[in-house]
């Protein structure tokens, strides 16, 4: 009777490497460190998901913030470690919007 030495592959793991060359699975630090990017900024973490069981593949999110903090945010989000993001900004009002509606997904996401 053989033994399995290793665990089995997730499927959406090995067709990340195969679409992306690099495993899709979102460390936890990596959530840590996007947590810390919308706290310590003041902004308004609207709402964000994570997909994937038992390990989290996919993470989508929207952040509102001031206009004077958009760009330190957008530049935080993407360079969180080993968290390829997918970042976009629309701005919310005209001529002079209050808010920016900031927008992140890793690959794979909406």
């Amino acid at each position: 009777m053989a033994t399995a030495t290793h665990a089995a592959v997730r499927g959406s793991s090995e067709m990340s490497e195969e679409m992306f060359g690099r495993p899709s699975e979102v460390s936890k630090q990596a959530l840590k460190q996007l947590l810390t990017v919308t706290r310590s900024s003041g902004a308004n973490l609207y709402g964000w998901w994570t997909h994937g069981k038992p390990a989290i593949d996919i993470v989508n999110g929207i952040i509102h913030a001031k206009p004077n903090v958009a760009g330190k945010i957008i530049q935080d989000l993407l360079t969180i470690d080993k968290l390829p993001l997918k970042v976009e900004g629309f701005p919310l009002g005209t001529i002079n919007p209050e808010l920016i509606e900031i927008r992140f997904s890793t690959p794979g996401g909406r």
